[in-house]
């Protein structure tokens, strides 16, 4: 039976083949920012399906009562209800027809939630030293503050999934970047990153 795959621009199948086909043995470990419900549109189900341990961040509640559903039960997730962002304190987030497409604000106008910093998170998870195959990122605009905070902690991710709503928001992501990581390819709305420090076959 082949593998499923379930990324909405086929991400995680372009991560999981070019791994497999330059024999990167990734750390098993996946952080999801924005995780949605867990299946529809995810780059971590993949991983999740083959084993991996998850840490999995949605902030909408109904999504996030639908992850928690989704992963009742399975010792090697964990759901987290907060906000990831340059601020930590209490936000708003705003919970449209479409959960997908919810947003974070400070201005009171939604569902209170909770925001930490990137290192905050990792601390709160317990992987602030321990290595991550695959950062996935679709916060419907924080992903360029994310980034940048991912890239003060040590180790960083192997693999870097991030959306890039702009083109603006495209050159902010390649500043933060490009120092350490390649940009390996587009997939419409997403940018795919691999460390350079990894990728020996990039030239």
């Amino acid at each position: 039976m082949s593998k499923r795959f379930y990324g909405q621009y086929d991400d995680d199948h372009y991560v999981w083949d070019v791994s497999l086909q330059q024999g990167l043995v990734l750390p098993q470990r996946v952080l999801d920012i924005g995780a949605g419900n867990g299946v529809r549109l995810s780059n971590s189900r993949a991983f999740i399906e083959a084993g991996w341990e998850a840490v999995l961040v949605e902030p909408n509640p109904v999504s996030f009562a639908e992850l928690q559903r989704e992963y009742a039960g399975n010792p090697r997730v964990r759901c987290y209800q907060l906000a990831v962002g340059n601020a930590d304190g209490n936000w708003c987030v705003r919970v449209g027809a479409n959960p997908d497409h919810s947003r974070v604000s400070h201005d009171g106008d939604g569902v209170p939630v909770e925001m930490v910093t990137y290192r905050q998170l990792m601390e709160r998870t317990g992987w602030l030293r321990k290595p991550l195959g695959l950062l996935t990122v679709d916060t419907e605009g924080h992903d360029a503050v994310i980034l940048e905070q991912m890239m003060g902690c040590d180790p960083q991710a192997w693999w870097v999934i991030a959306e890039s709503l702009t083109q603006h928001s495209r050159r902010v992501q390649l500043d933060v970047m490009q120092a350490d990581y390649h940009l390996l390819n587009i997939l419409d709305l997403n940018c795919l990153w691999v460390r350079r420090d990894i990728a020996k076959w990039v030239p």
